[in-house]
């Protein structure tokens, strides 16, 4: 192979794998040792944000009170996160709903 087909295929190999590289949520490029995301028992989450978290609450707030316990593996935390959209809540009912309870 030539040297020109050498650098077109580095380039394009290059270009692929940044392109596969995954995002999280706020832009920033994910390790490849990512927690893989594993969506929690529902009853449990339900009562978690009854017990935990004081309401009003934002997104922030709600998962700050999750990631504080270790009621939660990090892959239940993970899909917290990527499953609750920004918001105000105003009752655990609300959070459960926006998750797709």
């Amino acid at each position: 192979m030539s040297k020109l087909g050498i650098r077109i295929v580095l380039g394009l190999t290059l270009g692929l794998g940044t392109a596969l590289t995954p995002v999280a949520s706020n832009g920033t490029a994910m390790a490849d040792s990512a927690v893989k995301a594993k969506k929690p028992d529902m009853q449990r989450m339900a009562d978690h944000l009854r017990q935990h978290v004081k309401y009003p609450a934002t997104r922030k707030q709600i998962l700050d009170a999750c990631a504080d316990t270790d009621e939660f593996s990090a892959g239940e935390k993970a899909w917290a996160a990527a499953h609750l959209p920004q918001g105000t809540y105003a009752s655990p009912d609300e959070v459960l709903k926006a998750l797709g309870k």
